[in-house]
């Protein structure tokens, strides 16, 4: 397999804490989450995009989304609609290079762990291996604990998210939304000590294959995991199942 390096960057407040964007460009591929802008945020976010993962549920009329100001940010990017009615998605954006809709092939653990809507930043981590072909994967924005202290976009853009704080965003979504949180442990989990996520690793979540991540230093990750408390919201089930998972591949989630 050819070595592919991509980035994926979210949509996080927590962004600006880091001047970062030469380390996103620094990347072969560059996936955003979301309608997240680059102009005017390239020191903390990077420049290029080649894939942007984006809900159709980002166009429902109750989020305010300034669509005309959307189409004006949007470059040469692939859009890859997940989440919906991607086709009314394309048809509301207009662009002359159409978008591609994303359904994802199976993934044991995912399967297994989560019961709920993934967000666009798991279906963006999905997207990267399966269609993209990553060889190696590093997440911009994604740690749940940093990032709950900062805003829940780094932009204003009229929508209903302007003003809001991960934490109260995350809040009002724990009972009927994403699990962010678990989804920001399962990040954690996967990544290793340089700070990347490879094919391997991921082929083995997906087949439940766990004796790959033994060749990875748990000191790292078990440190990084440890300032991810598990989400409230899981159930006692659900936190024994991930018990488990830990055990097998070494590390205490």
């Amino acid at each position: 397999m050819m070595t592919r390096s991509c980035a994926i960057v979210s949509t996080a407040g927590g962004l600006l804490t880091k001047q970062e964007g030469y380390l996103v460009d620094a990347n072969d591929v560059v996936i955003r989450t979301g309608t997240a802008p680059t102009s005017g945020f390239q020191p903390y976010v990077g420049n290029r995009t080649d894939y942007r993962v984006m809900s159709s549920a980002f166009l429902q009329s109750y989020r305010h989304i300034n669509v005309t100001k959307l189409k004006k940010q949007l470059g040469r990017e692939t859009i890859v609609y997940v989440n919906g009615n991607c086709n009314r998605a394309d048809r509301v954006l207009n662009r002359r290079k159409k978008g591609v809709c994303f359904v994802p092939a199976p993934c044991t653990y995912l399967h297994d762990n989560y019961r709920r809507q993934y967000s666009t930043g798991l279906f963006a981590f999905l997207y990267a291996f399966q269609k993209v072909k990553c060889t190696s994967l590093v997440m911009f924005g994604f740690n749940t604990t940093l990032n709950e202290a900062y805003r829940y976009h780094y932009w204003t853009d009229g929508s209903v998210h302007d003003g809001k704080s991960a934490r109260s965003w995350y809040k009002s979504r724990e009972r009927s939304g994403h699990e962010f949180g678990a989804e920001h442990q399962f990040f954690a989990m996967v990544t290793g000590s340089d700070g990347r996520i490879d094919h391997a690793t991921f082929r083995a979540v997906c087949s439940r294959l766990p004796n790959v991540f033994l060749r990875r230093s748990s000191a790292s990750s078990s440190k990084r995991l440890a300032t991810n408390s598990p989400p409230r919201h899981l159930s006692a089930s659900r936190e024994k199942r991930r018990e488990a998972v830990g055990t097998v591949v070494g590390r205490a989630l």
